[in-house]
């Protein structure tokens, strides 16, 4: 018999269910849907050209990430994200990616280390603001995978989507690419020098500035600082440092 090494294995197509939860998230993140409305599984389902099994299970997959509220025989609704809720997403992101850094400078090779400079040159040349984000999230979420710890992994990926939703309206407002990028570039080189210590400081400054643009574009409240240990305390620093020009 014939050897059948030479054959490629098949890439399987998304589901209908990943195709709607892509579509409707990527629809809340680009504000095509708004919060303070009631939104049909029904209207939805046809709007999409698909059944509403796919549609209704993207849905509990979307109030499970926290996206949305499910109102039973309603509908549902985008999940209006107060203050409190953005501080609490950002500092368990902190606490876990501060764990992710400290095993990457532990167990970092040079193969991974070509792998996230790839990631950090295509990141560079997004000039999307959505693709930006998502080669963004594919760098924090290539170093999770390195921990091997499917807990932090399954955790950062549930908060990972809210701060691509909670970001977008930042970087589309800013115009902050270029700060970001230089903030990955400065953490991975701090991983790649095996400095822990710059590489925790290094996350702790770049989530705290992503805060700080959050909240300076007005778009979620005014910044207040709140008392959340080094995270605020860096906030607070770079607060006063833009406002020294």
């Amino acid at each position: 018999m014939k050897n059948s090494e030479s054959l490629q294995s098949i890439t399987r197509p998304p589901s209908l269910k990943d195709i709607a939860f892509k579509t409707i998230k990527d629809s809340i993140i680009t504000s095509k849907l708004e919060c303070g409305f009631i939104y049909s599984e029904n209207v939805i389902s046809k709007k999409l050209g698909i059944s509403k099994t796919p549609v209704h299970e993207a849905l509990l997959e979307l109030s499970y990430k926290g996206f949305i509220e499910i109102l039973p025989k309603k509908g549902f609704k985008l999940k209006d994200l107060t203050r409190k809720d953005i501080d609490d997403i950002y500092a368990f992101r902190l606490a876990l990616e501060k764990v992710v850094v400290t095993n990457a400078v532990e167990k970092v090779g040079k193969k991974q280390l070509d792998c996230l400079k790839t990631i950090l040159l295509n990141l560079k040349s997004c000039e999307d603001v959505m693709q930006f984000m998502e080669e963004d999230i594919r760098f924090h979420r290539y170093l999770a995978m390195l921990t091997e710890n499917q807990q932090i992994i399954i955790s950062l990926n549930r908060i990972w989507d809210l701060c691509v939703w909670i970001g977008f309206r930042t970087l589309s407002i800013k115009n902050s690419l270029e700060s970001v990028l230089e903030e990955h570039f400065h953490l991975l080189r701090c991983i790649e020098q095996k400095d822990q210590k710059s590489a925790e400081e290094s996350i702790e400054k770049h989530i705290a500035s992503s805060l700080s643009k959050i909240y300076d574009s007005g778009k979620w409240g005014a910044v207040q600082f709140p008392q959340m240990g080094v995270l605020g305390n860096i906030q607070q620093e770079l607060r006063c440092r833009s406002n020294d020009f």
